[in-house]
């Protein structure tokens, strides 16, 4: 079997960029949403439910996209 490649850097920096790349995925779920409803606020209360849930549906495509790539094992290049 095949062993994942051994990580150099300390405990402290890989919880550091974990914590940001969750923090990331989080904020791509949340801003596009609350952008919907910040336009939708100005337009009129039809359009501001309209904008928010799709400004919501599509961070929440965007997180998932996302995610799958984060997920994806790395491919090896043969030469």
């Amino acid at each position: 079997m095949d062993r994942p490649p051994q990580d150099e850097r300390s405990i402290i920096s890989i919880a550091y960029a974990w914590a940001t790349t969750i923090i990331v995925i989080s904020a791509e779920m949340v801003i596009p949403g609350v952008l919907g409803l910040w336009i939708g606020h100005w337009l009129g209360r039809g359009a501001m439910i309209v904008l928010a849930l799709l400004g919501f549906a599509g961070g929440t495509t965007l997180a998932i996209v996302h995610l799958l790539r984060l997920t994806k094992p790395e491919r090896k290049t043969r030469r």
